[in-house]
């Protein structure tokens, strides 16, 4: 069995608004504070698998993954692949920081599966 947790802010960045009514962003408006856009997480067997897409802001970002509150410095991109124990669950956190300081953070509680062969 699959399961996938997703989590998602509904607020659009100020450029995307102005796109999609026809209208025109400044740098200044369209740089603002980074964004989540997407937050994804898919716990399987012995591997937790998330990822995390953000926009706005000012390039280029960190990102900072935390696995039950230990920082996991080996994770320096988008992307999180880590072990976890069938059955048990724990907590993914995020802080993503954009070159000017501003951040955006997401965190999830995810129950490791069970292989199911």
């Amino acid at each position: 069995m699959y399961r996938k947790l997703r989590s998602a802010v509904a607020a659009l960045p100020l450029s995307l608004l102005l796109v999609l009514t026809g209208g025109v962003a400044s740098n200044a408006q369209a740089a603002g504070s980074p964004v989540l856009r997407n937050w994804d997480c898919d716990p399987g067997g012995s591997l937790i698998w998330c990822a995390i897409t953000v926009e706005g802001g000012v390039t280029p970002y960190t990102y900072q993954w935390y696995k039950d509150g230990d920082l996991k410095t080996q994770f320096t991109g988008h992307v999180l692949r880590i072990g976890c124990i069938p059955g048990n669950s724990v907590r993914i956190d995020v802080v993503v920081t954009d070159a000017t300081g501003q951040q955006v953070s997401a965190w999830a509680v995810c129950t490791c599966l069970r292989d199911w062969q």
